[in-house]
């Protein structure tokens, strides 16, 4: 058995294989042809040069970075249909795609969203700063969000940070919110928590001491008590003569943290 032609199988088309037999005696079979059809039925990948999804500014240039196809070892570049309108805000749809020699389709999209480049709002509801005393409870007013792409109710936002209002401090709580084009935006809410009771000062012995002059004078001191320091000993400032006959005032204070 003899056959003549090939197939390249990487090609499509159309190829004839013939076979014959010559026998012993160099009696020749009849000729049988076989028809080999290779046919192409994978369609061109496609890919997209750059991102699929592209946000830019209104009224700016729009510059395609374009796409690619392969196909069977082939390759090449492809130009978007569809148009890119930077003049006005909204989403363009740009489609690339490519027809091999046997038919099949490849095709990609990238999508290009034209915005104003506004950041969102945040807007506080209630004070900032919030003033508390010690012991007070503290109630998150919560805050609102707008944005000229998203719309004011489509976004949804975050806040951290908390409040011990039995500790006197300043305590900061952070809200924030990231919009489709990905803009981000921080605000912040101060809530001071304060101690308004003074420290109670007490004076060791008598508020009034009499002395000779010439005897030595002993500072019986003082005491202080605070409702969230403790209490510890008062700083007393001023001196007392007893060379020098007169009236010496002593002061005893504390200051709380």
């Amino acid at each position: 058995m003899t056959s003549s032609g090939t197939v390249d199988w990487t090609q499509s088309g159309t190829y004839y294989v013939d076979y014959n037999y010559t026998d012993s005696m160099s009696t020749s079979a009849m000729t049988v042809t076989k028809i080999v059809i290779v046919a192409d039925r994978t369609p061109p990948v496609v890919q997209l040069v750059g991102s699929g999804v592209v946000n830019i500014n209104l009224n700016t240039i729009y510059v395609d970075a374009g796409a690619t196809w392969t196909d069977l070892g082939f390759s090449g570049s492809i130009i978007a249909s569809g148009t890119v309108d930077t003049g006005v805000v909204g989403t363009n749809i740009l489609t690339y795609y490519h027809v091999d020699a046997a038919g099949n389709i490849g095709s990609g999209t990238r999508t290009v969203n034209v915005t104003t480049g506004s950041l969102p709002v945040i807007t506080l509801s209630g004070s900032n700063p919030v003033n508390l005393l010690i012991g007070d409870t503290y109630t998150e007013s919560g805050f609102t969000i707008s944005d000229f792409e998203d719309g004011d109710l489509t976004l949804s936002g975050s806040s951290t940070g908390t409040v011990n209002t039995s500790i006197p401090g300043i305590y900061i709580l952070t809200y924030s919110v990231t919009d489709s084009n990905g803009n981000t935006v921080t605000v912040t809410r101060n809530v001071n928590v304060l101690d308004t009771i003074p420290p109670v000062v007490t004076l060791v012995g008598s508020e009034n001491i009499t002395i000779n002059a010439g005897q030595p004078y002993v500072e019986l001191g003082a005491t202080w008590t605070d409702n969230m320091d403790g209490s510890g000993s008062a700083v007393v400032s001023g001196v007392v003569n007893t060379s020098l006959a007169g009236v010496y005032t002593l002061s005893y204070s504390y200051t709380d943290i």
